[in-house]
């Protein structure tokens, strides 16, 4: 008997059909804080280190870093509420639990096996232990009327598309220029040399690959690809640290003045979109929370995550600030140069440091399955897919309908990256990607899905009826709704004005 099984936990499809698949420790393996905590900084930091700098800068270090901190705050106090949908949800179809979700198999050994659930113990057997993965199209099933789940969920799989885009293009440039740069000391050489062959759709191609051998299976299947690209992803950064450290020393401190409030104002409601655009992985929080053992451990990786990622992105700010904002010349003239829009190009001078820092967005292998897994997901919840599928009797489609096996959930997860692969075939500029989808989508992401979850999830008032909430959000007070409203409409206003006047450039 599974000693984790003594309050039993979920099994089904993505359906919310019960699977006949018994939990495995192939198919089903429960994540630690640690290896959650890397998936949430691998996706803070997926984009922002290449591109937070040049936005710091533009807003200069006060407002920048008070941007930065204070959507933190805000973006850990959305992850609380999606926390608490999450939970509620997971009380109101308790009724259906099959069993174990991870059985003894599942742990290596009975030591192990203590450590994921110790501290469980006491709230094992709460309705409001989250068993059952529930995407953001479930929750928004469960609590919301019709008309606002089908809005939120256009708005989510325009978001979630655009920012695979953005990695596959930013990935595969990265890649071309890398090893331009490697073989010919010249960024753009290698595709000069090859005019009959652009090297940029040889990186689709890799990146494409990588990231598509992560998608088969769930969030969780990948916690080793999560650890080891953390881990690279600190090196890489450090290597940034490095580089521009060696600039200070070598050509002294080249600042941009602190304040200079004409120039700044153009900026802010890029530095508004970019900022918000950093913290997004809200659409993936259901993936990485229902496998986390122990469970009240939930809150604090969220916690240390936006502290460790938004102190990171702080120092690399600061640095760059301090070394290029005050340069003019581009890079193309000499280094050290102004901040580019991709931060890791000012390296390129710097043997290996150089090429180490223009392979980073290559790191973002481990962070399009996340956005490829939870997508599909979303889709495979609010879209009948299943419901057709049922109607033939082709072996394709009986083939398909098997997603709890994660051959079929890597089927799918190739079948909805094919547009993304066709889009950034044709579209090479990663900015184009999320100029609307990260500055308008990605607002209300971070913002008013949260806040929509957890309003209506609160209004059923269901502590009621199944008890005391532990894994209800502590930012309890309807004054942190009315905060994080607030925010979310200056966000929103100032990306929608900086696109209408034309200086925002997206992230």
């Amino acid at each position: 008997m599974a000693t984790t099984g003594d309050i039993q936990e979920n099994l089904f499809d993505s359906s919310g059909i019960p699977s006949k698949t018994p939990a495995t420790k192939s198919t089903l393996t429960p994540m630690s804080p640690l290896a959650a905590s890397a998936t949430v900084i691998n996706l803070i930091l997926a984009t922002g280190p290449f591109t937070y700098p040049s936005q710091f800068a533009s807003l200069g270090p006060v407002f920048s870093l008070a941007f930065l901190f204070f959507t933190a705050i805000i973006s850990y106090i959305t992850s609380t509420f999606v926390i608490e949908a999450i939970s509620y949800a997971n009380a109101i179809k308790q009724s259906r639990r099959l069993e174990t979700l991870f059985p003894d198999e599942s742990y290596s050994n009975a030591s192990v096996m203590q450590r994921f659930n110790g501290k469980d113990k006491e709230v094992k057997a709460s309705p409001y232990y989250i068993r059952e993965k529930l995407e953001i199209g479930r929750l928004l099933d469960t609590f919301c009327a019709r008309w606002i789940k089908v809005f939120l969920m256009v708005i989510l799989v325009i978001y979630m598309y655009g920012a695979m885009c953005l990695k596959y293009a930013s990935g595969a440039e990265s890649f071309v220029q890398a090893v331009s740069f490697t073989i010919y000391k010249d960024a753009n050489a290698w595709t000069n040399k090859w005019p009959g062959f652009d090297p940029y759709y040889l990186g689709i191609i890799l990146f494409g690959t990588l990231s598509l051998m992560f998608s088969f299976g769930n969030i969780e299947n990948s916690k080793t690809l999560q650890i080891v690209t953390s881990v690279c992803r600190l090196v890489v950064i450090t290597f940034m640290y490095g580089g521009t450290i060696y600039y200070l020393a070598k050509d002294g401190v080249n600042t941009a003045p602190v304040f200079d409030i004409g120039n700044q104002l153009s900026h802010v409601a890029n530095a508004f979109g970019g900022t918000v655009f950093v913290f997004i992985f809200h659409h993936s929080i259901s993936g990485i929370v229902y496998p986390i053992r122990p469970q009240t451990e939930v809150k604090p990786m969220f916690l240390t995550s936006h502290i460790v990622g938004s102190t990171l992105l702080a120092i690399e700010g600061m640095l760059a600030w301090l070394a290029f904002s005050g340069i003019k010349r581009n890079c193309s003239e000499g280094y050290p140069c102004s901040i580019q829009n991709l931060f890791n190009e000012n390296f390129l001078d710097i043997p290996f440091i150089g090429q180490v820092c223009n392979f980073y967005p290559m790191l973002n292998v481990s962070s399009v399955p996340v956005l490829t897994i939870s997508l599909r997901n979303n889709l495979m919840e609010v879209l009948p897919i299943k419901e057709w599928l049922s109607k033939s009797n082709n072996k394709v489609a009986q083939f398909l309908l098997q997603d709890n096996r994660r051959l079929v959930k890597g089927v799918w997860s190739i079948l909805i990256s094919i547009p993304v692969i066709i889009i950034v075939l044709f579209e090479k500029n990663p900015q184009q990607f999320i100029t609307y989808t990260g500055g308008i989508c990605g607002t209300f992401i971070l913002f008013f899905i949260p806040l929509t979850l957890v309003w209506h999830a609160r209004k059923r008032d269901l502590d009621k009826t199944y008890g005391e909430n532990f894994n209800k959000s502590q930012f309890k007070h309807p004054a942190y709704l009315v905060i994080v409203l607030i925010y979310a409409v200056l966000t929103l206003s100032a990306v929608i004005t900086g696109l209408i006047l034309g200086s925002s450039s997206g992230h």
